[in-house]
């Protein structure tokens, strides 16, 4: 799994980087764009971005693929669930 973060870790040096680490291994990557929370700055790359590193590692001879973002619309995304906390953890007993 690669989280893409924009300007980050999304970058052609990036994915070059990636490729020397991963170079002569059985791998498969799954490229993961950021979904944004609140409480982290870090930017969601474009899709554009994720192709062309995509294309940087499959080029390269690894196997990768660009995840699906679902869930992002309703704060229901990786990483943004535990954002929300329900208001009370208590359970009324009758």
């Amino acid at each position: 799994e690669w989280a893409l973060i924009s300007e980050v870790n999304d970058q052609d040096k990036d994915a070059y980087e990636l490729v020397k680490l991963l170079k002569g291994m059985i791998c498969h990557v799954n490229l993961i764009q950021l979904n944004p929370t609140k409480k982290y700055r870090g930017k969601t790359p474009s899709h554009e971005r994720a192709l062309a590193f995509q294309a940087i590692l499959t080029d390269n001879g690894i196997p990768c693929t660009i995840r699906l973002r679902r869930g992002i619309d309703i704060h229901a995304g990786c990483g943004q669930l535990a954002q929300h906390q329900r208001k009370s953890d208590k359970t009324d007993m009758i």
